[in-house]
């Protein structure tokens, strides 16, 4: 019997747990296992999926992006208005 055949792989017992962590992007995979690999490959393929239907339901001129340079600048004003407003609002108790 060789090395390689006397290795064992131990698979823990959150096994469903890694996996579904690893689906949604809360651990990283780890390279060695193979529930992992299996697990950001579905990963992978989930979020190329979203952005496809995203991208088809986004018509090719969407108005929100045609703001002219007056707008943009009457709109960036308050913010900035508002922003300082609230920075000078303290809570105290």
């Amino acid at each position: 019997m060789s090395n390689e055949e006397s290795e064992q792989t131990l698979i823990p017992k959150d096994a469903d747990e890694q996996w579904r962590k690893v689906v949604h992007g809360e651990i990283e995979p780890v390279e060695d296992n193979e529930e992992h690999v299996d697990a950001a490959v579905i990963r992978d393929y989930l979020i190329l999926r979203d952005e496809a239907i995203a991208v088809q339901s986004v018509p090719e001129t969407d108005p929100l992006n045609e703001i002219s340079k007056e707008d943009a600048r009457i709109i960036y004003l308050n913010a900035k208005q508002e922003i300082n407003l609230r920075g000078k609002n303290t809570w105290v108790e």
